[in-house]
């Protein structure tokens, strides 16, 4: 299996446009990202498929407190001409997910951000669980701007109140270009989640699934570059680009003032926000109440009754929420998404509890 091609040749070409126009990935989410993940000065971490460096930039913040060790590895010698230029001093490597150049056993984390539905296969895991040592863990983590269901088959299971996200302007925008994609791996479309159910490597049901509320104000001038910046519009004749520009344009000028957070209509209101999946480690013992609570503070509306879902496991027990539970904190509908995967567990059903081993 071999790097996808449309994503090849058009991040080779277009890798200075994507670092201008993509959008960063905010710090605090990113904070919570690495703490899940335990990131701290003695890990070897991978960052694969690293782009230009849009979420590099957190890791080297973070790197400044935990001092961990950092190896950037890319496909793209596109996109690691503009990484260098960023990041000269930063060990990089010209290779991809089926091919890390790394001993067995050597890497205590591995991160792919905004990436990892171009590589989403049984490959690709079986490559990193190669790599990772015994306690090595996994981190996913995306920006995604569709909140229709329809256009991101993520959501389908949203189970919380979201009529303060108001998204009806991006959206708009979004319809105009949705259709663009079909031959090429998508985040929206949810089909990298199917490898984890499909093979057994990494115990999905097990992971953090987090989503953060922020508003971004989006430069309106903007609009067609950060679509163009997408590898299936950078790889479409010059005369359906056009095509695409003129439909966008005509989109944006129909927008009322609501749609803009300034008087100048420079930039384009959008919310978002955050859920997190918990995973209870075996040994921990957790009051329904204080559980309730954090999850309020964090989400900031009403939490969905979870009393014939939460199980809570005893101290010296190997038992584990129940698969309701986990399958109720499987989806959500919102702007960044992170999950975090712990070493690989094989996943039993047994009287709706889910006892884990690991693999061997």
């Amino acid at each position: 299996m071999s790097v996808n091609q449309v994503s090849l040749t058009s991040f080779n070409s277009n890798h200075k446009l994507y670092d201008q126009v993509r959008p960063s990935f905010q710090e605090s989410i990113a904070n919570k990202f690495f703490q899940d993940l335990d990131l701290d000065k003695s890990n070897k971490v991978i960052e694969l498929a690293a782009g230009t460096g849009k979420f590099t930039k957190n890791l080297v913040e973070y790197q400044k407190h935990s001092e961990f060790e950092l190896f950037i590895v890319e496909p793209s010698s596109g996109m690691l001409t503009t990484f260098k230029e960023n990041y000269p001093e930063l060990k990089t490597y010209e290779n991809s997910s089926y091919d890390l150049p790394f001993e067995d056993n050597s890497i205590d984390l591995i991160i792919a951000a905004q990436a990892f539905h171009w590589f989403a296969d049984e490959k690709s895991l079986k490559e990193f669980k190669r790599v990772l040592k015994p306690n090595g863990k996994l981190g996913l983590i995306w920006n995604f701007s569709s909140f229709q269901p329809e256009n991101n088959k993520n959501l389908l299971d949203l189970k919380i109140n979201t009529d303060k996200i108001d998204s009806k302007y991006w959206d708009k925008i979004n319809e105009q270009v949705s259709d663009y994609d079909g031959e090429v791996p998508q985040y929206r479309k949810a089909e990298w989640r199917k490898v984890f159910k499909q093979s057994n490597y990494f115990d999905y049901s097990s992971a953090k699934d987090g989503y953060e509320i922020f508003q971004l104000d989006f430069p309106i001038s903007q609009t067609f570059d950060s679509w163009l910046s997408r590898s299936y519009i950078t790889a479409l004749p010059n005369s359906e680009k056009e095509k695409l520009k003129s439909k966008l344009s005509n989109v944006v000028t129909t927008f009322p003032d609501e749609a803009y957070t300034d008087s100048t209509k420079e930039f384009l209101k959008t919310n978002y926000g955050i859920f997190l999946k918990f995973n209870f480690p075996d040994d921990w013992i957790v009051n329904r109440s204080v559980f309730n609570l954090l999850i309020s503070n964090l989400l900031k509306f009403k939490v969905v009754d979870n009393s014939k879902y939460l199980k809570i496991p005893e101290a010296t027990s190997s038992s584990c929420p129940s698969s309701e539970f986990l399958n109720f904190c499987n989806s959500i509908f919102l702007i960044s998404t992170l999950i975090v995967f712990k070493e690989p567990f094989c996943v039993n059903d047994v009287s709706k509890s889910i006892s884990m081993s690991p693999n061997s």
